[in-house]
């Protein structure tokens, strides 16, 4: 005969969530409003009209309290909700410890995921204090010793119970590990890893499952369901791919139509028209109203533009950002995209026979020559950089060091974006904006920085005027010329600062993956335009070396930027 001590394991959910069963039969007279499931050591969470709260295998509650909401018990320890917040209690519905917070979870392997009122989460060992010193943005349930954290920047990674890194790899999302393995995510798809972080196959995918048995289910970029091996053979089909690749391919080749259909509704401010209704919209844009119906359809094909219940057109979220009011406004990029840019494009093949850029060759000066003798374009450009910098880097300002500084340079820091953002930051230092004189005559230095701002023209490849800095910023500076060039321009940075020990450089690049392809339409953008190239962390790591710097460490922002953070070698 089976012990009375182990039947609530054989106890079920009654069908209306009211009470439970043992073997189809009531386990108990009482009725609740609402049941969970019977947790070691045989305890469950109920509630009826006096609140929440835990009853034994015989349907009697085992403490007085009542809580807004209770949980199963892991280790000893359930998490239970009042007006104080979230917290553990033990069995007899004692708290474990006098600390609430925002959320708590459930122990597991000996460890909890909690959030504070701060908004950080971090992982209580079973006394309820923290395990380690540190918090993140997220932080997962512990699985065979390792946890999946998320840091400030938004990419996630692996812990151990000590709250250290397993590994140093950064990922834009992350699974635990399971037999070995964990699913993760880059800027190209899904795909797996081991415990050093490493991907075991350079196969990317819309989706994968975790491995069972040495196999793992995957559905393919191209939509088609596949069995993998651990090797990243694919061992079975389950599903033909449905990607139509004939028009796929015949897509590609009109892709100049939706480029000029964006930039049809870019001339006529459309976007900043919006939201309207189509007889008014035509009226104000002088279009003929068949014509501008074509056109709104067309935009809203691409997703840009919404048709509301009540016949108004508005833009959607990615329209927005083609009116000029938008905080991070692309329409500046809209008109920079369209004329000097298209024209070098439109002679690719000149570029790729010599390996140089069109650029002079069209124009008969570099790209930046030409902008100091178009002040028109000049504005332009900068204004479009203006909202990538604020986009891309609005992490920048959050890294400790910058409270050690005292100077800080922006090399070719162009309307000063992003040095204003790091002064506004960190109001104790005092900033340098560097770059060629015609760039610096559009800058507007806010007022309330007046006193912190210096403008200091000069030229990339002349003596510096700055020296004694404690910072200097390269934010995409280096891409825009070749090895040779862009070893110059280290050195330089490296020569302009102090002998403080805490002193860095700051490189805000893309950079690309030493086997991977994303970013190889930028890379050839750079060899039109400038002569310039994308590199790889090898590539950065050869150059760092060759201008006797050292490579501090590598924290990706987000798809297209992470900050190379750069000291001079010991």
């Amino acid at each position: 005969m089976k012990s009375q001590k182990l039947l609530w394991q054989e106890y079920e959910v009654a069908e209306d969530n009211t009470h439970h069963h043992h073997q189809g039969v009531p386990a108990y007279t009482p009725r609740f409003l609402s049941v969970l499931k019977f947790h070691a050591p045989g305890l469950a969470p109920v509630e009826d009209f006096t609140g929440s709260f835990h009853i034994n295998e015989k349907g009697e509650a085992i403490y007085s309290q009542r809580f807004l909401r209770t949980f199963g018990f892991y280790h000893q320890r359930s998490t239970v909700v009042d007006t104080s917040g979230w917290y553990h209690i033990n069995e007899r519905g004692e708290p474990i410890y006098p600390e609430r917070y925002r959320w708590c979870g459930n122990y597991q392997e000996g460890l909890c995921a909690v959030q504070d009122f701060n908004g950080n989460f971090f992982h209580l060992n079973l006394e309820g204090k923290k395990a380690y010193p540190h918090v993140f943005t997220y932080v997962g349930d512990f699985h065979d010793g390792a946890a999946c954290v998320q840091e400030a920047k938004g990419f996630y990674t692996h812990i151990n119970p000590r709250g250290e890194f397993i590994h140093n790899k950064r990922f834009l999302d992350l699974d635990v590990y399971h037999k070995g393995f964990a699913r993760a995510k880059d800027q190209r798809g899904w795909f797996h890893i081991n415990q050093k972080g490493e991907e075991i196959t350079s196969h990317r995918f819309l989706n994968v499952e975790p491995f069972y048995n040495g196999i793992a289910r995957a559905e393919t970029l191209e939509g088609a369901l596949i069995r993998i091996s651990e090797e990243g053979h694919v061992v079975g089909v389950l599903r033909k791919s449905g990607v139509d690749a004939f028009h796929e391919v015949s897509r590609e080749l009109t892709s100049y139509w939706r480029f000029y259909t964006l930039q049809a509704g870019h001339h006529f401010h459309l976007f900043d028209h919006l939201p309207q209704k189509s007889q008014e919209l035509s009226n104000q844009l002088n279009i003929p109203l068949h014509a501008l119906d074509k056109l709104l359809k067309a935009l809203q094909e691409m997703q840009f533009v919404m048709l509301r219940e009540d016949k108004c057109w508005e833009c959607t979220s990615r329209g927005a950002f083609l009116r000029k009011d938008h905080p991070r406004t692309l329409a500046y990029a809209a008109t920079l995209w369209r004329e000097e840019h298209l024209t070098c494009w439109q002679n690719i093949e000149e570029s790729l026979k010599t390996g140089a850029p069109f650029f002079p060759k069209a124009f008969h000066k570099t790209w930046f020559e030409w902008l100091g003798d178009h002040p028109e374009k000049n504005s332009l450009y900068h204004d479009a950089l203006a909202s990538y910098a604020k986009e891309d880097y609005e992490h920048l300002e959050s890294i400790p060091s910058f409270l050690t500084h005292e100077r800080i340079v922006d090399i070719g820091g162009g309307s000063g974006t992003l040095l204003f953002s790091l002064m506004k930051a960190h109001p104790h230092l005092e900033g340098y904006l560097f770059d060629l004189p015609h760039v610096l005559d559009i800058v507007k230095v806010p007022l309330q920085l007046k006193d912190q701002i210096v403008l200091t023209p000069g030229h990339f490849f002349e003596p510096w005027p700055i020296k004694n800095m404690n910072g200097c910023i390269l934010s995409r500076v280096l891409h825009d010329w070749d090895d040779k060039e862009a070893l110059i321009l280290l050195k330089k940075a490296r020569d302009s600062l102090s002998d403080n020990l805490s002193d860095r450089i700051y490189i805000l690049e893309k950079v690309q993956e030493e086997e991977g392809y994303e970013g190889a339409l930028l890379d050839l953008h750079m060899l039109i335009m400038t002569g310039g190239k994308e590199r790889s962390l090898k590539e950065f790591q050869k150059l760092i070396h060759q201008a006797d710097l050292s490579l501090e460490s590598v924290t990706p922002f987000n798809k297209v930027t992470s900050l190379l953070t750069v000291k001079k070698r010991e």
